[in-house]
Order: structure tokens, then sequence, then C-alpha cells
């Protein structure tokens, strides 16, 4: 039995998860200068089209066993959010996010869905 959507009906889906997206983030590509001695200047710009609502969530985490990771010889807690944006938003490894003064370091793309309703993007803060 193959059961699928219509296209008025996938239509209707990204329309009631954009209403869900009641924030702006600006998708950014990190770019490198040459800094003339041997070594490079990190930036960042914002991409083509960038600016996209957004939501931002804090990623949930097994309660039994958080997320922590060693800094400084102290154990420090490890955030990460998940990111959800519009079905047809470009988005990579290799960008960055920002939102309000906040930015974030893409961490994973979760894109490739049979029906495309968003784009889920885990995020850790720089």
């Amino acid at each position: 039995m193959n059961i699928g959507l219509t296209a008025a009906e996938l239509a209707s889906i990204r329309a009631d998860i954009a209403d869900l997206l009641p924030d702006t983030c600006i998708i950014l590509a990190v770019t490198n200068t040459a800094d003339g001695f041997g070594g490079y200047t990190a930036g960042t710009a914002a991409v083509a089209g960038g600016t996209v609502n957004c939501r931002i969530d804090a990623k949930i985490i097994n309660t039994l066993r958080a997320s922590e990771s060693k800094a400084a010889g102290g154990i420090q807690p490890f955030h990460q959010f998940i990111l959800t944006v519009p079905y047809d938003t470009t988005i990579s490894t290799n960008n960055q996010v920002q939102k309000g003064t906040e930015v974030y370091n893409v961490i994973s793309v979760d894109a490739d869905k049979s029906w495309k309703g968003a784009v889920r993007v885990v995020l850790e803060r720089t």
C-alpha cells in the first residue's frame, strides 16, 4: 500500500510549519582572508538569501547521561540546539547561524526526507 501526499497537502503542511517559525536568523558563510604571514583571518558574511524565518530550541538530552566536555581541567556542560528553517533553505556544516547577537556553528543538517516540510539543523554556540 503506497500512502503519499499530494502537492497540495505538502504545501499545506509547509505553510503550517512556516507559521511556527517566529524568529529571523541569518545564515553565514565562513570566509578566510590571508593575513600575509602564512595564516588567515576568519570572518563571516551573510549568504545570498540567508535571512530566513527560524525557530531555535534547546536540544533534549538524555537526562541519565547529560552531555559534558572537559575544558581547562573542569567538566563543562555541552549545549546543543535544534534550528528549524523552511524546507527550501540551503544550509550546510560549512555555515554558521546568527540570531540576534548569538552565533552558532552548524554541526549537522537533517535535510533528506521523503516529504520535506522543514530543514532541521543541530547547532552549538560559538
